[in-house]
């Protein structure tokens, strides 16, 4: 029988106890994500939303290119014994562009001259520049509470210079139908609320299941998947199904009853502050198609446009987005005319 050095048996010995031990010290390395913030903490970020919608009419298609871009400022005013975190969100730049055959415009508050005015399509969202309101988040990325945000509806239209009478109660309704604290609440926990409810590391997966008022409403079916840690930060793939609810209330308002059918998938990939929680990265991509749905009072038969739509989102601190609407414009100036 052949006799091995004491120093070889060590080794293999101690090989075999590493790989014994590996999967003890990867489940170790998992981490609980979840919103850990403290008080003074202040984030900019940046969010672009394009959109291209077309709409199938007996002869020809309609389409419509538009894009919405939003800068707010997230400062962290407290957080209680319990780890709820008080936000006050403010926005500090909107960006707003729309091609059709209607016509186009660009507006963007970084480029506005103040001299000039402001055309009506975007009084609205101008409106909101320096706005804030205040968000309760739990450590599970719910918001919990929203204060200031009636007060918001009625600067807003100041702003706007919207005067009194009929057509400033029809937009302050219309406004009340956004900023409301189901529809804020909402909108922050699509981003916020995102958290898997057991520890994660790379190869882990977890699934969400959230319902997005945003445009059309619709039910947003999620998988998250973590494909990489790195210097503090997660790396998570997100592949979504997207449907509209079959029990879902029409769109209305004095002239027509608006219904969406549609359904299509989400795919993109985000970054996570594993210390504090925070998505700090995201893009995103989707598509869908479906039936846009009209009904007129004055018109026997509704109106049925079969449409396609895709979009890109685009969410990151405000440095980094700059950056890279920068390189863009550079790159657009060097293109040879067609």
């Amino acid at each position: 029988m052949a006799s091995y050095p004491r120093w070889f048996v060590g080794l293999i010995v101690g090989m075999a106890m590493a790989i014994a031990a590996a999967p003890v010290a990867a489940e170790q390395e998992k981490v609980q994500l979840g919103m850990r913030l403290e008080p003074g903490q202040t984030f900019r970020f940046r969010m672009l939303n394009e959109q291209r919608v077309e709409r199938s009419l007996p002869r020809r298609k309609m389409t419509t290119q538009q894009s919405i871009g939003w800068g707010w400022t997230m400062k962290v005013l407290g957080v209680d014994e319990k780890g709820n975190a008080e936000v006050k969100i403010t926005y500090h730049w909107v960006r707003v562009t729309q091609k059709s055959e209607m016509g186009s415009y660009v507006y963007d508050s970084d480029r506005h001259d103040p001299d000039k005015p402001v055309i009506p399509e975007v009084t609205g969202f101008v409106g909101m520049l320096g706005e804030s309101f205040i968000v309760t988040f739990d450590p599970a990325g719910r918001a919990l509470a929203v204060r200031s945000h009636e007060e918001m509806v009625e600067e807003v239209l100041d702003r706007a210079d919207v005067p009194d009478g009929e057509t400033r109660d029809e937009q302050a309704e219309r406004l009340k139908t956004k900023i409301n604290e189901a529809q804020v609440k909402n909108t922050l926990s699509l981003i916020a609320a995102i958290y898997p409810n057991q520890p994660v590391g790379v190869g882990d997966h977890w699934k969400r299941k959230s319902t997005s008022h945003m445009g059309f409403t619709k039910i947003i079916d999620s998988t998250y998947s973590v494909t990489g840690r790195k210097a503090g930060m997660m790396t998570v793939a997100v592949d979504s199904a997207i449907s509209t609810p079959e029990d879902v209330d029409p769109m209305q308002d004095a002239a027509a009853r608006e219904t969406v059918e549609m359904k299509g998938m989400q795919k993109g990939s985000m970054q996570i502050n594993e210390s504090t929680g925070m998505l700090m990265d995201m893009r995103m991509t989707q598509s869908s198609a479906g039936i846009h749905t009209i009904r007129m009072a004055e018109m026997p038969e509704p109106i049925v446009l079969p449409m396609q739509f895709t979009a890109t989102v685009r969410f990151a601190l405000e440095d980094v987005i700059l950056a890279e609407m920068k390189a863009a414009s550079e790159a657009a100036r060097t293109q040879p005319a067609r």
